[in-house]
């Protein structure tokens, strides 16, 4: 119920327009079951009444399903049972009376809870961020440029229109190809749900370490005192 009531709440329509609605559905579930009261009599008060809290709660919310509800069983009582001419149509109508609360119950606690859902998909949808069209990228540095016709590296502009993450690493073929001689090592797993995926070669110290001192060798070597002319 408390659920029921935070939906109430988020929900546009103003309160007078709810319970317009809620008397505009019993009124129709009202007049065919007048007409039909000669064939009928007292059986199925409540059938087309069960439709008119259907409907208020789908539309209106669950304040609108409570109120059809209400003027549902008082106009079934009063226009359609009548009172009771001995104790067993009496318990037969309260019988009659409490299921059909039950039911128009139900109907509402369902219809609020498919709104809310209907809610919640709207909001998450909002909060979706899609790539689709032709990105213009370029064929060397592979970045690519944005309406603004700035030239982005690939993973920011990626990053900033979805909410992928990069995790950058090495495949084989780059690894032996900037690495000669290096032992790559086991690759790290890849994440479950892809089918072709690069295998992730993490910098180990020993390539950092290899990488500072073949720069700093130059430099070193520059600066010998044999090495100037």
């Amino acid at each position: 119920m408390v659920e029921a009531l935070e939906v109430g709440h988020r929900e546009s329509q103003p309160g007078f327009v709810r319970v317009g609605l809620a008397l505009a559905a019993v009124g129709c579930a009202l007049l065919p079951r007048l007409v039909l009261s000669s064939t009928l009599q007292d059986r199925s008060a409540f059938t087309l009444f069960t439709l008119a809290v259907m409907v208020s709660a789908r539309f209106g919310g669950a304040l609108s399903g409570i109120i059809a509800t209400v003027l549902s069983t008082f106009a079934a009582v009063v226009l359609i049972l009548g009172p009771a001419a001995t104790n067993s149509e009496q318990v037969a109508d309260l019988t009659e009376i409490g299921l059909f609360c039950l039911v128009a119950s139900g109907i509402t606690w369902l219809a609020v809870q498919l709104h809310g859902a209907r809610l919640r998909a709207e909001d998450a949808l909002a909060h979706v961020k899609t790539l689709r069209g032709l990105l213009p990228i370029c064929a060397g540095c592979k970045k690519i440029r944005d309406a603004n016709g700035e030239w982005e590296q690939m993973e920011i502009y990626v990053s900033r229109h979805s909410n992928a993450e990069f995790s950058h690493g090495f495949c084989d073929e780059c690894f032996r190809r900037l690495y000669p001689g290096i032992d790559p090592g086991p690759p790290s797993s890849p994440p479950s749900g892809n089918r072709k995926q690069l295998r992730e070669r993490p910098l180990s110290s020993f390539v950092i370490v290899s990488c500072a001192f073949g720069a700093a060798c130059p430099l070193a070597s520059s600066r010998c005192p044999g090495n100037r002319r």
